[in-house]
This record gives structure tokens, sequence and C-alpha cells, in this order.
């Protein structure tokens, strides 16, 4: 039955389970393929997994239950013990509790993953607006407009890095730096990797940003005869799946020299302590009652006469110069 197939006009008709399994038959090979692609990115076997329980509405049929038996390979029971549509929608809610702000509920212990590769590029801000393309999500640049994008800078002239920040099946909320020497102000484009799990026809470009603020800041440390600013962009993958960048600085490292006082002890009162006490040794075998007296006063009387002597030395010390970045 197909509920308005056209003109409002409901479709209705019987086959057999021969037939549809038939039809269906390119769809059903696919139902193992979550099993191999799972345990892949788990770097598990089959040996080392407990259970399998199986849920979705895909369950009631007999042809996908066969098809994950098969992949099963008979070592692991396959369960259906959960409700299919009670126990996704159930998830889903659980899942919506933990990652909400707008109530607090106590957390349930569900762990999600990243499901694609995620990516930063890194250009010129100058080159950046000249080759910048709309948003990101399905509207943004496609994998045809990014392979011609390299293919374009293909000179190596241009200053540019790419780094993966997120990796395949690395934990959301979680949040990664990158660090990396520079003078002018950078472009940055947060991009999805070619995957082959990728939906066709998916917009790699997720989040673009304009960092200002690292050319005038290396002016700046240029004046005083310090280095090129070393700039850090945090960038978090929040437990909802969603990447944005949420800090950028530059710092700059100088080594100055100041001057510090420390204590020091006066070496004649310590040659003069060593010679006391080894003639109080001498005179210990005769007098041990009355030195012993005599020893603790004499100590307690030197230490009060004892004057702390300071000097002045010169000691290396890092300065930090730290600028906040406008994205």
């Amino acid at each position: 039955f197909i509920d308005a197939l056209q003109d409002d006009i409901n479709y209705q008709t019987h086959i057999s389970r021969a037939k549809f399994e038939e039809i269906c038959h390119d769809l059903l090979e696919r139902a193992s393929k979550p099993i191999e692609a799972a345990l892949k990115m788990a770097n598990m076997t089959l040996d080392e997994v407990d259970a399998v329980e199986m849920i979705g509405g895909a369950m009631r049929v007999p042809k996908v239950q066969e098809a994950v038996r098969d992949s099963l390979e008979g070592k692991i029971e396959l369960g259906m013990h959960l409700n299919s549509d009670e126990s996704m929608a159930l998830g889903a809610a659980f899942h919506g509790a933990n990652v909400s702000t707008s109530f607090k509920v106590r957390h349930v212990g569900l762990a999600d993953v990243n499901p694609f590769p995620i990516a930063v590029d890194l250009t010129d801000l100058a080159v950046g607006k000249e080759e910048k393309k709309g948003g990101g999500g399905l509207f943004g640049k496609k994998k045809d407009d990014d392979d011609k994008k390299k293919k374009k800078g293909g000179d190596g002239d241009e200053w540019a890095k790419h780094a993966t920040i997120f990796k395949l099946g690395s934990k959301v909320g979680v949040k990664k730096t990158i660090a990396f020497s520079y003078d002018k102000d950078v472009h940055v484009e947060v991009n999805y990797e070619e995957n082959d799990n990728l939906p066709i026809g998916t917009g790699l470009s997720i989040e673009q940003y304009d960092v200002s603020g690292i050319a005038e800041f290396a002016k700046e440390m240029a004046e005083k005869e310090l280095g090129t600013p070393k700039v850090s962009l945090q960038f978090e993958l929040d437990g909802s799946g969603i990447t944005k960048l949420i800090k950028a600085e530059a710092v700059v490292e100088e080594i100055v020299m100041v001057e510090e006082e420390v204590e020091v002890e006066d070496e004649e009162e310590k040659k003069e302590d060593s010679e006391e006490k080894a003639e109080e040794k001498k005179d210990d075998a005769d007098k041990e009652a009355e030195t012993e007296t005599k020893e603790d006063d004499t100590k307690e009387e030197k230490k009060e006469e004892k004057k702390k002597k300071t000097k002045t030395v010169q000691k290396e010390k890092k300065k930090k110069h730290v600028r906040a970045l406008s994205v």
C-alpha cells in the first residue's frame, strides 16, 4: 500500500514474499554492511562481541534477519527482545535529555561518536576571500568544486595548511586545538573529508571563518624585534555533532633578564661552626651532660645572632605577549 502515489490517489496491490524479496534483493544485500563497518571502526572481531540486539522496523522482515544471522556466522545469537519502534524512540529521547540545556535530568549512559572525519583548511585571508563560495551544508561547496579548487592551487607558492581535527569514530563533546606560526590574517574552513560513507551530493563545507588581528599583532612584535606569532585555534565538536571555532589567540614569547635577590650564608660563620663542632666532640667523653646543655644554649644564641645576607643575581624569564583574535 502506497499512500497518495499520484494526484492524491492511493496505490494498493498484493505481491508474494518471494516476489518482494526478488524486488528488494539489492537492498537486502546491504543489511550486513553496517555490522562490518561497526567492527572495522571499533577494530574488533566477532569473537570479541558478547551479544547483538536487533532494533528498528526492518527487524520484522525475515530476509533481513537471515542476512544479519549470516553475517554473524553463527557465532552469536541474534537477539530480538526489544520493541522495534519504542526502542528507537526511547533512545532518541534519552539522548535528547542528555544534550538538552533546558532541563536537568539524571545522565543516561549513551556514548555517541563522530560518523564522518572533519578537517580544517587554512589559507591566507586574501586568498580565502577570493575562493569563498556560499555557506556549508547542502547549499555549500560540492565535491566537484573542491576538486577544482585543489587543482587551481597547484603552484605551491600560496601558504596553506590542512589538518584532520576530529577523526572517524572519535567521541563527541570534545575540544581540539591546532597551533601554527604565521604573521598574516587567515581564512579558516571546516570541512568534511572525502569519505565513502558521506552521502552522495553532500556539501563538504561546514563552516568558514575569517580570523583577523594576526597581521597587526605581528607588526607590533616586529617593531620590538620579536619573533613570529604562534596562532592557536580551538575547535569544539559538541554533543550534537556540531563543529565550530570557539577560541582564537596569538602568542609571542620574549626572553627577559630580571634581577632577583637571593639569600646567601656567610662563609666565615660556616668555618667557625665547623671548628667549634670538632672541639666539642673531643670533650664529649669527659663532660657529656654539661656539654649537651651548653651546646644547645650556644646554638640558639648563634641562630639569633646570624644575619641573613642577600645578593643580586640576573635570571632569564619568559614573558608572554597574548592577543585575542577577531573571528
